[in-house]
């Protein structure tokens, strides 16, 4: 008898919940009185974690249920742009600006310790398929779907660049709602 399949809202749905409940407990841990903490706290360990299963290449179900809901509702670009927007109006001018900087900067190091650690633990059989004209490998290049010591049978590739291509539309998604947010805010602030 076969399983039937969870339909994608559910696996939005129930990501969404876990990572919001987490995200609650996350910052209720590790909030700072007078700096975000826990805004970038969940911001890079979310970064870290979309990176992660990404990179693995966890098939279509697990991207929407860990991707798509749970680091969706666990990462946050509004309560980032408020934060940084919050210690400008109140003078504290080289906090926001750390807090902006060190949210983009410890992310982008989160996605890049997500990449290393993924590709230490997946055999390089299994690996996503390198993007040609990232690595300059001609289109032709096998994405290592041949027997290997690692991997003694022929393995199933996903297709070129799939990997690459996610990341940059979940972050320009992302950063287009911040630049929104952000000048929605700095109109607010201007009109005082």
């Amino acid at each position: 008898m076969a399983v039937p399949a969870v339909p994608d809202a559910w696996l939005v749905g129930l990501g969404g919940m876990a990572g919001a409940l987490l995200r609650h407990w996350t910052t209720t841990v590790v909030e700072g009185e007078r700096f975000p903490v826990g805004t970038l706290t969940v911001n890079v360990l979310g970064s870290f974690l979309l990176g992660f299963v990404t990179f693995l290449g966890l098939g279509n179900d697990a991207l929407l249920f860990v991707g798509t809901g749970l680091c969706g509702s666990y990462t946050t670009f509004s309560s980032f742009s408020f934060h940084t927007v919050r210690l400008w109006e109140t003078d504290e001018r080289t906090a926001s600006l750390v807090f902006a900087v060190g949210n983009l900067l410890a992310a982008l190091a989160a996605l890049a310790l997500a990449w290393l650690l993924s590709r230490a633990i997946v055999p390089r059989c299994l690996r996503p398929a390198p993007r040609p004209a990232l690595v300059g490998l001609p289109p032709s290049y096998p994405c290592g779907g041949i027997p290997t010591a690692c991997c003694p049978v022929p393995c199933e590739c996903p297709p070129s660049g799939f990997v690459w291509r996610s990341l940059f539309h979940m972050y320009k998604r992302k950063l287009t709602i911040f630049y929104c947010e952000l000048m929605l805010n700095v109109v607010r602030i201007t009109k005082r």
